[in-house]
């Protein structure tokens, strides 16, 4: 049985077999919760040490859930008599039809990956070196954290793969959903997994937004392939952006204009090997080609070229052998042709604007603070900034809910005070401040509108007015764009 055409048979699966599957997931309890206590053993580590580990505890355990956690998160085998008990003998004898399961005696493996994500289980190949379809993982979560579904009722995935954010939106209450993807096998993995779910969404075969081309959304979001590729590897769809791995999302950036509504939203997540934010800015705005957007840039550090050869070595050989020996090779000599010694992770998130586009980066330690909520409001912000004196002496500006005013004193001899902004959550960068301008946040904190906190903080600090009016505008414009004032 060809193993390629495994998504395939499982797309095609009739209503009643796919039921009886849901329904031993749901009896089993294979849910987030139970997959969650099992990360937590040996975090960050390679999987090639932290498997090992997990597959000992889950066989502790003995109930049904674990079981399925072993098999389908984890490539353990489990007893062939276990197995048909926790899915019961229906679930158990389709899987085995289409492939998905394979007996060898008394013991049962899986051939795909099933994990259970935010409400729903995506269905995805396990890894192999034959270009996989991929599922969830850490980064799919970090742009999942990002997004925002109010006020949206179409949306489309591009770069879908096994259908993940697709599916989350849909579930979240999004009427319209669409993915794409240049794969047909993740697209029959996303056709499964929304009938899996009982989410209904449209599939399409193409190369980025093409299939869905003439048609607008509220949001598009994606994660697509923006790994380096070396010229002396073979590239991988799910896996390589280009040789400097952000050609994709680059040229993704330059078809949102086109697939986005006049206040559309986008989130695209990808890695640069460009070193500094206004190269990234600039990278970025070339792409879009257009002025109709507000945008925010959210840039980390992102990973060491040593680091990223690693990881991505150790997926194509995950034994840690010769192959994964070339490969981190083949990786670290591009890095090096390319003068790379560490990518940049970026966030981009775009809204249509109404009036003249504004931008800003922020260039926090993570992107673990900056929910959908957080970026709405730094683009409210943004855009604020570019507003009239007038306009913003009538707006309630306030600093970001976020922050904190913390008070250092050193335990030296001189003890020396110093003033920070410092956000809770990463979702920010720290700021020092001056005691004057300490004192103009809480006054930011504590009057509305802009005007009335200007006449509090000149009066505390004893400033004619005017001029008093003047230092506050600057220095509010520049907080509005570096995320420590937000308008609300």
């Amino acid at each position: 049985m060809d193993p390629r055409a495994l998504p395939r048979r499982l797309a095609d699966l009739p209503d009643a077999e796919i039921a009886a599957l849901r329904a031993a997931f749901v009896r089993a309890g294979f849910d987030e919760r139970s997959l969650a206590s099992c990360e937590a053993i040996a975090p960050r580590q390679l999987d090639a040490v932290r498997v090992p580990a997990v597959l000992h505890e889950l066989s502790t355990r003995g109930d049904d859930g674990s079981r399925l956690l072993a098999v389908f998160a984890y490539g353990g085998e489990v007893a062939t008599a276990d197995l048909t008990a926790a899915l019961g003998a229906e679930a158990f004898a389709v899987l085995v039809r289409v492939g998905a399961l394979v007996v060898d005696g008394a013991r049962t493996r899986a051939a795909l990956r099933v994990l259970p994500y935010r409400g729903v289980w995506i269905a995805s190949d396990e890894f192999h070196d034959d270009d996989p379809v991929m599922g969830p993982g850490m980064t799919t979560d970090e742009l999942a954290n990002s997004l925002s579904f109010a006020g949206v009722t179409s949306l489309v995935d591009v770069g879908c793969g096994a259908g993940s954010l697709a599916l989350v939106a849909k579930a979240s209450g999004v009427a319209e959903v669409v993915g794409t993807d240049i794969d047909p096998r993740a697209i029959d993995y996303a056709r499964f997994n929304g009938r899996l779910n009982r989410l209904e969404c449209e599939w399409w075969v193409g190369d980025l937004g093409a299939p869905v081309a003439g048609r607008r959304f509220d949001a598009v979001v994606s994660q697509p392939a923006y790994v380096a590729q070396p010229e002396d590897l073979e590239g991988s769809t799910f896996l390589h952006g280009g040789a400097r791995g952000d050609e994709l999302a680059v040229r993704l950036l330059g078809q949102l204009d086109a697939l986005l509504n006049p206040r559309g939203r986008a989130w695209v997540l990808f890695d640069t090997p460009d070193p500094g934010a206004r190269q990234i800015a600039d990278r970025v705005n070339a792409g879009l080609g257009t002025g109709r957007f507000d945008l925010c840039l959210v840039v980390t550090p992102g990973n060491s070229a040593a680091d990223q050869s690693i990881g991505y070595a150790s997926l194509r050989d995950g034994g840690l052998g010769r192959v994964y020996a070339e490969t981190y090779a083949a990786y670290r000599r591009h890095f090096a042709r390319l003068g790379v010694e560490r990518v940049r992770h970026v966030l981009v998130h775009a809204r249509g604007t109404t009036g003249r586009a504004a931008g800003f980066v922020v260039e926090p330690a993570g992107l673990a603070g900056f929910s959908g909520a957080l970026l709405e409001r730094l683009l409210d912000a943004v855009a604020w900034s570019g507003a009239t004196d007038e306009e913003l002496l009538a707006a309630a500006v306030r600093p970001n809910e976020a922050a904190r005013l913390v008070h250092e004193q050193s335990l030296s001899a001189s003890g020396d005070v110093r003033l920070w902004v410092r956000f809770e959550r990463g979702a920010g960068v720290d700021q020092e401040l001056s005691d004057t301008a300490a004192l103009l946040v809480t006054c930011l904190r504590d009057h509305r509108p802009l005007r009335a906190a200007i006449a509090a903080w000149a009066e505390e600090v004893e400033l004619d007015g005017a001029e008093a009016q003047a230092q506050v505008l600057m220095f509010v414009r520049q907080g509005l764009r570096s995320g420590l004032l937000v308008v609300g």
